[in-house]
Parts: C-alpha cells; sequence; structure tokens
C-alpha cells in the first residue's frame, strides 16, 4: 500500500487489527495498535472495542480494565458494544459487582443499555446463585422499555431451576407465555432437568394448541 504511495489510515488499521482479533492474535493485534501511535494515527472507538474484545476473550479482564481507563482519559467514547465486552468478560470471571459498575458507567455517560448487556448481567448473577438479583434485572429491563427475548426468560428459568426453585420457575415460564413467546428447546430441557414438564395437576411447559373455530 505504502509503496504505490497509500499511507494506511485509522480504518486500514481497524481492519487488520479486527482480523487479527478474530482468531484471537493479541498480539499481533497490539503490535499494531502500537504502530498507529507511533505513526500518529488516532486510534478509534473501533480500534478499542477490538481490543478489549479480544482481552476478555483470552481472560485477561485486568488489561481490559486498564485499556479502558486509558480510553476513558481520551476523546474516544466508549459504546455499548465496548461496555458488553467488558460486563461479559467481568460475568464470566464472576464479577458480577464490577460489571454491575460497568452499567452504572453507562448511565453516568448516557450510553442506552441494550437486552445483550442486561442477559449478561443475568447469566452471570444467576451463575453465582443470584437469581432474586438476576428477576431484579429484569423487572429493570421492562421499566426501561428494554425488550426482553427467550434468553431473558431461559435464563431465569435455569437460575430457579438450579436452585430448585419450581415455583418460581414456572411463573417466569408463564409470563413468558403471557407475552406471546413459546418456551424453546432450552426451555424444555430445564423443564425436564427440574421436573417441571409437567405441573401437579397436569400443567404443562408446552402451551395449549388453538382450537380453529
Amino acid at each position: 500500500m505504502e509503496g504505490k504511495g497509500m499511507a494506511p489510515d485509522a480504518i486500514t488499521y481497524n481492519i487488520l487489527i479486527n482480523g487479527y482479533c478474530r482468531p484471537g492474535n493479541a498480539k499481533r493485534a497490539f503490535n499494531l495498535h502500537n504502530e498507529m501511535l507511533s505513526r500518529g494515527i488516532q486510534p478509534t472507538r473501533v480500534t478499542y472495542t477490538s481490543l478489549i474484545d479480544i482481552l476478555r476473550k483470552r481472560n485477561r479482564m485486568k488489561e481490559a480494565n486498564n485499556l479502558f481507563l486509558k480510553i476513558m482519559n481520551k476523546i474516544v467514547l466508549p459504546d455499548v458494544i465496548m461496555f458488553n465486552a467488558l460486563i461479559d468478560g467481568h460475568c464470566a470471571n464472576d464479577n458480577v459487582d464490577r460489571a454491575l459498575f460497568h452499567l452504572k458507567e453507562m448511565d453516568r455517560m448516557k450510553v442506552p443499555p441494550d437486552e445483550v448487556t442486561y442477559n449478561t448481567l443475568m447469566q452471570g448473577h444467576c451463575r453465582k446463585g443470584k437469581v432474586d438479583e438476576a428477576h431484579e434485572l429484569l423487572d429493570e429491563m421492562k421499566r426501561r422499555g428494554i425488550k426482553s427475548d427467550h434468553i431473558s426468560y431461559n435464563t431465569l428459568i435455569s437460575g430457579y431451576s438450579r436452585r430448585g426453585d419450581i415455583k418460581d420457575a414456572f411463573r417466569v415460564r408463564d409470563e413468558m407465555l403471557s407475552i406471546g413467546f413459546n418456551p424453546t428447546l432450552l426451555t424444555y430441557l430445564q423443564c425436564t432437568n427440574t421436573r417441571l414438564m409437567q405441573k401437579p395437576g397436569g400443567r404443562s411447559c408446552r402451551r395449549a394448541p388453538q382450537r380453529n373455530s
């Protein structure tokens, strides 16, 4: 490229960095980032999102946090994708408190969270056995007008099932049905694992078929 008189810019580097991040080559990706800086090319939000994501995938969350702090001192503003990568990494490491900190940071910086943000937080809490807190996150999600999905409800059903709380698992399943979501294969698997497929009185997880008029 340079041999033809064309100098690489931030877009060029972002494509290359993302290309190395996909297979997990963090070293080469960061070398390109350093090369950008040495050439006086300002990394963009896309650059840093890719780098944080590769650190998350490699379970290097301390480095991801340090990079995020550096970004906060620059003119680059984080977006929901960057925050979601950080939240996912902390939840995967059972550090839900740090993940919730980033949710608060999103609010402070006026970065609207999405269903991925909340589903990730709910999954992290359920893995730690904090199912009630996960349910509160679903309620907060609704208050904020963020649309829940199958993942939201299956996460809670799974959490309640693992702790043997059949009543609350059924309550979540009923809510799922009431808003028009049909149970997925994962819902049925969770039902089977905790004997929820058939509730006392003959009530099944499956929605009764509609009778044609």
